[in-house]
């Protein structure tokens, strides 16, 4: 489980994307699941 905001959901990525926030989503800290439903994502 994560903590923090859920920034993202909805997400519809194709693949061709340049950047994960190119995906139609649901809009930005828009959301409807909770931290048991989400993934946490970290650039190095």
């Amino acid at each position: 489980a994560g903590t923090g905001k859920i920034w993202l959901d909805e997400l519809r990525c194709t693949g061709t994307e340049r950047s994960i926030f190119d995906c139609p989503h649901g809009g930005i800290e828009v959301h409807n699941c909770n931290h048991g439903e989400d993934v946490g994502v970290s650039c190095a």
